[in-house]
């Protein structure tokens, strides 16, 4: 059991130290405080701010936080795997949703609403069907 544990340990070290790339980046390379990019998917999308697009350090800073998120969602759903098949399809469930919200940044910023009202609807009936009391079946009795 010690080994996964420190795997889960790195990875949340992990995790942390890369939320904090924007600010390493800034400092190794302060010319890229200049530098716009307009990386969404959708076409139709427009950086609401400024028409060059959003600073790619606050695009570095976006990204890094969905997948700290993100890879902290996943060594939680690992260690529940460890404790409780009920906790750990939870934690599945939210690692969707984790990954279907970074999703969103890439496509629009995270604009669409509607998106996000499904993610949460079906997330939360899915988790509460998840509590439903289990049908237990029936024994088998030997035939002897």
């Amino acid at each position: 059991m010690k080994w996964p544990i420190r795997i889960i340990a790195a990875t949340l070290i992990f995790a942390f130290l890369q939320s904090n790339a924007a600010a390493w980046i800034e400092v190794a390379y302060p010319d890229l405080a200049g530098v716009y990019v307009m990386p969404f998917i959708r076409d139709s999308y427009v950086w609401p701010g400024d028409a060059r697009g959003v600073n790619i350090l606050w695009w570095i800073k976006y990204n890094s936080n969905d997948i700290q998120l993100l890879i902290v969602t996943v060594c939680l759903t690992k260690i529940a795997y460890y404790t409780s098949k009920r906790l750990f399809s939870i934690g599945l469930i939210f690692c969707v949703y984790c990954l279907l919200d970074y999703f969103m940044l890439w496509y629009d910023y995270k604009q669409t609403s509607r998106m996000y009202h499904f993610m949460t609807i079906a997330s939360t009936i899915n988790v509460l069907l998840l509590f439903l009391p289990e049908k237990k079946t029936g024994e088998i009795k030997s035939l002897k």
